[in-house]
């Protein structure tokens, strides 16, 4: 089976300039620079299907903008709390819905409709 030939294709902000070292598993590594100047290894398979797109330049630059959000905190700690306890009550498909929505436990509609209200809630009660 033929290789495909990634060097100097253009995914993203990524550019790929060679290849590195198999990991464990033999998934193929490819060294990329980014737009802003920085180098990284990726995984061939994640350029592929468009999951690696940058070095991590674009998230940051969405975190420092607050761009696409109405509270600017969608990359936080806080946020992934929040999103984590809505998908254990309310995704049956969840490994662990049996043990919170399959028993019945739901969230209250106001944090269920909207992250600001929980949000306030924990910073009020001491989340730091």
């Amino acid at each position: 089976m033929e290789r495909k030939n990634y060097i100097g294709k253009i995914y993203g902000r990524l550019t790929v300039i060679g290849e590195a070292k198999m990991a464990a598993g033999y998934k193929r590594r490819l060294i990329c620079c980014c737009s802003c100047g920085n180098k990284v290894v990726v995984f061939a398979c994640n350029l592929a299907r468009g999951h690696t797109t940058s070095c991590g330049c674009a998230k940051k630059e969405i975190i420092e903008a607050g761009a696409h959000t109405i509270h600017g905190k969608r990359y936080t700690r806080i946020y992934e709390i929040w999103r984590s306890m809505k998908q254990r009550c309310n995704n049956p498909n969840k490994s662990n819905y049996d043990r919170y929505g399959g028993r019945g436990i739901s969230v209250c509609e106001e944090w269920n409709n909207s992250f600001e209200p929980f949000y306030e809630w924990a910073v009020s009660s001491g989340y730091a």
